[in-house]
């Protein structure tokens, strides 16, 4: 045999050695001041009661300091929101202002129109509004006309507001 095989004969037993001593070492059970007490079959239903500096040993001998934690110790921090960078609660809104009720006259729901607004156009100072019955065909109305017993009093950009009877409804864009 000459020198360079038995240095590659001594390196790969060398290697091998050294391997298993790494898989005996992973497999071999924790040495017990950190192994977690065992809990007899009579306690199973009954909270386990673990000292916390047993569990901080317990959870860095595995490798990561918040092994040894159960998820229901987690309970603050999972109520945190997470896509926030402080993991802390938005501010909460301001009250929304108190609604402003108009104590004129309302009409009743028999009264109010079947009408809704379409659109609204202004042409110098001539305002045109488009207005539909239910499903039929949009209607071109100005100030002062009638439609279905209720005359339209004003248009502005983006509303209308009809009266009949001392009643006033205001129909306004994109409202159901």
């Amino acid at each position: 045999m000459t020198a360079g095989t038995n240095r590659r004969t001594l390196l790969m037993l060398a290697t091998a050695v050294g391997l298993g001593v790494l898989v005996y070492l992973d497999r071999r059970e924790p040495p017990p001041a950190t192994r977690l007490p065992h809990r007899p079959e009579q306690d199973i239903g009954r909270p386990a009661t673990i000292r916390t500096d047993v569990r901080q040993e317990v959870s860095l001998a595995h490798g990561h300091p918040l092994g040894g934690l159960r998820l229901a110790d987690l309970g603050e921090t999972m109520a945190r929101p997470l896509f926030e960078p402080s993991r802390r609660p938005p501010a909460r809104p301001p009250p929304p202002p108190p609604v402003v009720v108009d104590s004129g006259p309302k009409p009743s729901a028999a009264l109010a129109p079947a009408f809704r607004l379409v659109g609204v156009v202004t042409s110098g100072d001539r305002p045109l509004a488009l207005l539909s019955a239910g499903g039929h065909r949009a209607q071109r109305v100005e100030v002062g006309d009638a439609l279905g017993g209720w005359k339209v009093v004003r248009i502005a950009p983006a509303e209308v507001a009809m009266q009949r009877d001392g009643n006033e409804i205001v129909l306004r864009l994109f409202q159901r």
